[in-house]
């Protein structure tokens, strides 16, 4: 599925398309996206042109997430709900525009984009990497010293 402004993208890409290819990566997560860009880039123009991937990651609550973070990291790690509001104030007051808090909004409290895009394994060649697997090759990123 894909939204107007891809349409539009697609219809410019028509325009002199002996000249122009294009691939689409929708992300709703980032988990596998860098790889199966490479992947892309690495492969046959002709097997990409105009498609579009999306790219979602397997659903967890923020409860299972804090598990998995309790594990990977060896703490204790508890999940609060933040309110609408206070989640707009805090990214309002570190510089985000409003449109982007608004979409942020938007995937956190209103589930959107909480789809897993089981086929891009097909594009990888291997199985997706899991939310843990993720967090614990880069560990070093939630440490404190």
């Amino acid at each position: 599925m894909h939204t107007m402004s891809e349409d539009n993208i697609l219809a410019l890409a028509e325009n002199n398309s002996d000249e122009r290819s294009l691939v689409i990566l929708s992300p709703g997560a980032f988990i596998n996206i860098s790889e199966c860009a490479v992947v892309v880039l690495s492969e046959p123009v002709e097997k990409h042109d105009r498609c579009i991937y999306e790219v979602g990651a397997k659903v967890f609550s923020n409860e299972r997430r804090a598990e998995i973070f309790s594990k990977v990291l060896g703490t204790s790690i508890m999940y609060e709900q933040q309110t609408i509001e206070d989640f707009y104030k805090t990214n309002i007051s570190s510089a985000m525009n409003h449109s982007l808090v608004y979409d942020l909004i938007k995937l956190a409290f209103n589930g959107e984009g909480k789809k897993a895009t089981l086929q891009l394994a097909v594009i990888l060649n291997r199985p997706l990497r899991t939310f843990e697997e993720w967090l614990q090759d880069n560990i070093q990123l939630f440490q404190w010293k």
